[in-house]
């Protein structure tokens, strides 16, 4: 029996304390191929302790009004019954850390499959489900929809990627993406997805501290931006005015992959909203 909605409610909020600081990608040729891959849930699955407690002490002393706060309410939250998606580069699902998680993939990119050819997307969705997740039982809906070269179709697949996050009834939407110019085709699936119900969370950035970046800074998306333990904001990460939150950036990464750009600081490798 899925959870009442304040546990929903509780997962949004667990969900922002896992970071803010997200890299920025493109994606390139579209295709629906669609991968479902059901593993049986793991009912014993908790974050490692260094983590929780991270999370626990974030901002101890920093009076700042944005700070996400942790509450104990959030250590019972485990996510079954909350669909939550995630859009990104991709996803290495055979790795072992997604065992015991139940994961519903498509691939927007005309790839064939949801190989991650950056590692980003991977690192989000380890953080999320699976063995140390942070909402091990929670049902990831992840799409596909970047790749690490930029595409003038960039546009129309992140919108299919939230389209169909609305086709399959997400609860919770992170889009640990971000871009300086607007695009017409997201904003309208970002639109739909909140008349939808859907709570929608987005990277405010980290290329310029004085800019939130699209779509984080559309009405009623929630735009994070991430700090280190003491709450104090990351060199070059989004501040001030369209700033919804503030939430814990400084995370190491959860398991092995390839750096997936140098040019990028290495707090833009973090926890997801998400």
């Amino acid at each position: 029996m899925p959870n009442p909605p304040l546990q929903v409610n509780v997962l949004q909020d667990k969900i922002v304390l896992m970071g803010g600081v997200w890299m920025n990608h493109s994606v390139m040729n579209p295709r629906d191929t669609e991968v479902k891959i059901t593993k049986a849930l793991s009912q014993t699955n908790s974050p490692g302790t260094g983590l929780l407690y991270r999370l626990q002490s974030f901002g101890q002393g920093n009076d700042h009004p944005l700070l996400c706060r942790w509450h104990p309410r959030l250590e019972e939250a485990t996510g079954f019954g909350v669909r939550m998606a995630l859009l990104d580069s991709g996803l290495d699902w055979h790795h072992p850390r997604f065992d015991g998680a139940t994961i519903q993939g498509r691939d927007f990119t005309g790839s064939g499959s949801l190989a991650d050819g950056t590692g980003h997307g991977t690192q989000m969705a380890a953080l999320l489900v699976g063995n140390g997740g942070l909402i091990p039982n929670a049902t990831l809906l992840f799409g596909k929809v970047l790749k690490s070269s930029p595409s003038a179709k960039t546009d129309q697949y992140i919108a299919r990627g939230i389209q169909w996050a609305v086709q399959q009834r997400a609860d919770i939407l992170a889009l640990p993406l971000g871009r300086t110019r607007p695009s017409r085709a997201i904003q309208v699936a970002v639109e739909n997805a909140i008349a939808a119900g859907i709570q929608v969370f987005a990277a405010a950035g980290s290329r310029d501290p004085h800019r939130v970046l699209f779509p984080a800074n559309l009405p009623d998306v929630i735009a994070v931006t991430g700090a280190d333990d003491s709450g104090t904001i990351l060199p070059g990460c989004a501040r001030g005015l369209g700033v919804s939150c503030i939430a814990l950036g400084e995370l190491p990464s959860p398991i092995a992959c390839e750096p997936t750009d140098p040019s990028l600081p290495s707090e833009a490798i973090p926890p997801l909203v998400g």
